[in-house]
């Protein structure tokens, strides 16, 4: 699977867990930046959810030294995200 990201190039994902409608999970197995990330969803109600979404990265070489820079960038990227995805799935 290829996945875009807002920044960089494409990077291939290796899926690693899969229940539908509710988990998965994958591997970013090569490059700079390795690791596991997931999403998982949850019943909160009759009609309402909570995703999670998990990440572990690890990053090669000397570029280790900014990985409390790229945990901020990949949080903030992700809480945009999240909250254009809870956007468009409140729409009428």
């Amino acid at each position: 699977m290829t996945r875009t990201r807002q920044a960089g190039p494409p990077g291939r994902n290796r899926f690693i867990a899969f229940e539908p409608g509710r988990y998965v999970a994958f591997e970013i197995p090569s490059g700079r930046i390795t690791g596991v990330a997931s999403y998982l969803v949850e019943p909160t109600g009759a009609a309402t959810c909570r995703l999670t979404s998990t990440v572990d990265f690890h990053v090669a070489g000397p570029a280790g030294f900014a990985v409390p820079l790229l945990t901020r960038v990949f949080k903030r990227d992700d809480e945009k995200a999240l909250a254009r995805l809870k956007e468009l799935l409140e729409r009428p």
